[in-house]
Order: C-alpha cells, then structure tokens, then sequence
C-alpha cells in the first residue's frame, strides 16, 4: 500500500472515530439534559402539585437535595435543583414528541420516567444539526445542559428561542 493510500485511509478512519465521539458525547449530554427536566418535573408534579412554589417550600428542597448529593454527589445541590425546578417550569414541552401524551396533564407511566425510555439516536449517519422537525422549546441533541441552564434565565419565551436557533446554528 502506498503512502498515500495508507494516509487517505488513516484520514477516514480518524474520521470515523472523531464523528463516534461527538455522537458519544452529545448521547450522553443529551441523558443529563433529559434526567435534569425529569427531576424538575418530579419536583413541580408530585412535590407542588403543580404550583410553581412548593407548599413545604424550601424545607422539601434542601431535604431532597441532602438525600441526592449522599447517593449522586454534589450535582444535586438545593441550588441545582432550584434550577432543575425551573428548567421544567420554562420548557414543559421539552419532550413533546418523544412521548404520546401531554407532559403536564398527566404523570408518565413509570417505564417513560427512565431516560432511556425517552432519548432517540440518529436512524442515520450525517444527520444535519438543524434537524427540520424540530421546533424552539424542544430537546435538541445539540443544545447542552450548560446552555440550558443559561437560557432558563432568559424571561422572553421569543428572545430564548432566538438564542436556541442560534446556538444551533452556530453548533
């Protein structure tokens, strides 16, 4: 083989893995993001009822948070979870489409509150970032959890779905 052929072939193959990693990485950002909203959900459904403010107020918070962080570590935080809270609050909708059923109106059989259960991967290689079913306020495999966490800080619904659009486009 010549050493051409042998340099265009370790150019493909490096290719292959450097894409794999990138699948792997967002797959895994994409499983935080989707545990994140399912705890705020759980946290505004069954804890509050609902309501954005939890009758047993901060108390419930800082309880489940001493709980979290024995058994997952310090990502679990009252603070962190205020934010998961919030992160539900702002985008009830994250998972429409994903699931058969309105998020809001009902509690998810237990089998849909796994993560696994929810996320997609790509039927193909070479999936487009700006995937043309998508819609603002939804999960995009691109959009981080880190950049979530920024955009729930963001009051206007038509102001954070502009920095969504663009964060995709802009990868």
């Amino acid at each position: 083989m010549s050493g051409r052929r042998r340099t265009e072939l370790y150019k493909r193959i490096r290719q292959i893995l450097e894409s794999a990693r990138g699948v792997a990485v967002r797959s895994v950002n994409t499983a935080q993001v989707i545990a994140n909203w399912l705890v705020g959900r759980e946290i505004v459904e069954e804890e509050q009822r609902g309501r954005k403010k939890a009758i047993y107020g901060q108390k419930l918070i800082v309880e489940l948070s001493k709980k979290l962080q024995k058994d997952f570590g310090s990502g679990y935080s009252a603070t962190n979870l205020k934010l998961f809270r919030q992160f539900f609050l702002e985008y009830p909708d994250l998972l429409r489409g994903r699931i058969g059923h309105t998020l809001r109106d009902q509690s998810l059989p237990e089998c849909e509150t796994s993560v696994s259960a929810i996320i997609t991967f790509p039927t193909g290689i070479g999936r487009t970032s700006c995937d043309q079913s998508w819609k603002s306020g939804l999960l995009h495999p691109n959009l981080s959890w880190s950049l979530y966490r920024h955009l729930v800080g963001v009051e206007s619904t038509l102001a954070r779905s502009f920095y969504e659009i663009e964060a995709i486009r802009n990868n």
